[in-house]
């Protein structure tokens, strides 16, 4: 993307240079320099879009390469003009005041690099098209303003190539070439353009039972799949918006967890509550700093209260092993009314002393001995 918005800043310059250049041999070579920014502007927003919507192994290494032959081609020839006529089959000056301006017509090298860079633009419509119907509100709006940039261009130069318009002879492709640059940035400054790339969105979130969410470095909500808009209650409106400050959300995301670091946090849905694992891993993008953060929560309700369980029996078990422990002691008994002694010096009844110290109750009843000493008859 940065080569091609330097393509375009260099291409409208040496066409401004062409229009203001007084002589004939000055407006000729700045029109063929013009030939070495201009070819290879549609390749590089075609390798912009491959990028962008996840393809750019279709032409990856040095296969990319490829592209730029007819580029190569096309602008070694405009520079050899007007030896062979191939690019421009005749030429001619016309005086504005100050300014010469050029007047060609085309040779057939010309409609093969027309061709070619009419079609690499159309297939990045197509992409973008496609990515756009494809994404979210954030990544829709953004696709839209990159639509926008390469439409621009490429209705005026068909326009002034095929004359479309009559009296509309001057080529403006220069100056249009900018406004994908303008439309990108508004697209970098007001949707965080590039920040965040929608790559097989559909595939990687939509079909996962576990809620998603993204978020960019000032906690605004950027993205996320069907489950978490059915757990957090988000609609589309709230894409853009920031993360409520002190929900379980933003606390895990502002805890600092290391990458893929378990964090439990505990939300309602349908009434219930429930424990989800939210798991936070940043997401670079070419800078020091995170470009923002996914946050992927799981449900383990079922195997947090099964802990919690496990918890509370090993806390029970622990206790009777302690008082059993403390049974299993000798203990001092008072030889005729059998009164226990306990370990600070006090006396209590076997009876009281045990229920202290063991999940028991007791009950009076008589021994047959004691029946026949205390009620013989």
């Amino acid at each position: 993307l940065e080569a091609a918005i330097w393509l375009c800043l260099a291409f409208l310059v040496a066409n401004t240079l062409e229009l203001a250049w007084p002589t004939e041999g000055g407006t000729l070579l700045f029109a063929k320099l013009s030939y070495l920014f201009s070819t290879p502007i549609p390749v590089a927003f075609f390798l912009f879009t491959l990028a962008y919507t996840g393809r750019s192994d279709v032409f990856a290494g040095a296969r990319r390469l490829v592209l730029f032959v007819i580029p190569a081609g096309i602008s070694a020839l405009a520079l050899t003009e007007p030896a062979h006529h191939l690019i421009w089959a005749t030429t001619s000056y016309t005086h504005y005041q100050w300014m010469l301006a050029m007047h060609v017509t085309y040779g057939p090298l010309f409609w093969v690099n027309t061709i070619y860079a009419v079609g690499l633009l159309l297939v990045s419509l197509v992409l973008f098209g496609w990515s756009s119907a494809q994404a979210g509100w954030p990544y829709r709006a953004q696709s839209v303003l990159a639509v926008a940039g390469i439409s621009i261009p490429l209705l005026l130069f068909l326009v002034y190539t095929f004359q479309l318009i009559p009296g509309f002879t001057k080529n403006y492709s220069p100056i249009a070439y900018c406004a994908p640059a303008l439309c990108l940035v508004a697209a970098i400054r007001q949707h965080r353009f590039l920040d965040l790339v929608p790559i097989a969105r559909r595939t990687v979130m939509e079909e996962l039972a576990d809620a998603i969410v993204v978020v960019d470095s000032d906690h605004r909500l950027l993205d996320l799949n069907d489950r978490a808009r059915a757990l957090l209650g988000f609609g589309e409106e709230a894409l853009g918006t920031p993360l409520p400050a002190g929900s379980p959300l933003r606390i895990a995301l502002e805890s600092r967890l290391l990458p893929g670091e378990p964090h439990v946090i505990s939300l309602q849905e349908s009434g219930e509550q429930r424990f989800f694992d939210a798991r936070v891993t940043p997401i670079k993008a070419r800078r020091p700093q995170a470009a923002g953060s996914v946050v992927l929560l799981r449900d383990v309700t079922d195997s947090h209260r099964l802990l919690q369980e496990k918890s509370r029996l090993v806390e029970e078990l622990s206790k009777a092993a302690a008082e059993i422990d403390d049974l299993r002691k000798i203990l001092p008994i008072c030889m005729y009314c059998k009164k226990i002694r306990d370990d600070e010096g006090y006396w209590h009844a076997v009876e009281n002393y045990i229920s202290a110290r063991l999940p028991a109750q007791f009950t009076h009843s008589l021994c047959p001995d004691c029946m026949k000493k205390y009620f013989p008859q």
